[in-house]
């Protein structure tokens, strides 16, 4: 593409496509992605993962306290989802 086309581009009409492809990244859309990546290990492995925060991503976030700044085990688990 040269710079003679770049500019005639309609900008606002490209973020927009593109703001619509891109998914939230909410609590509901990590507790979809955790419920995934749990489902294909037994619950031996899990009792004994680092990542795993019991049953519900949702649940574990919502009950940590305020004080923690840094929990190794959410560390894990939100860099696994991050990158599914």
């Amino acid at each position: 593409m040269d710079s003679k086309s770049f500019h005639k581009m309609n900008l606002k009409k490209y973020k927009n496509i593109l703001n619509n492809l891109q998914e939230e990244k909410n609590m509901e859309y990590f507790e979809k992605k955790y419920q995934i990546l749990i489902e294909g290990y037994s619950p031996a492995y899990l009792s004994g993962s680092k990542w795993y925060v019991g049953k519900s991503f949702k649940e574990y976030i919502l009950k940590l306290s305020l004080n923690n700044l840094y929990v190794e085990q959410l560390e894990y688990v939100r860099d696994i989802l991050l990158t599914m």
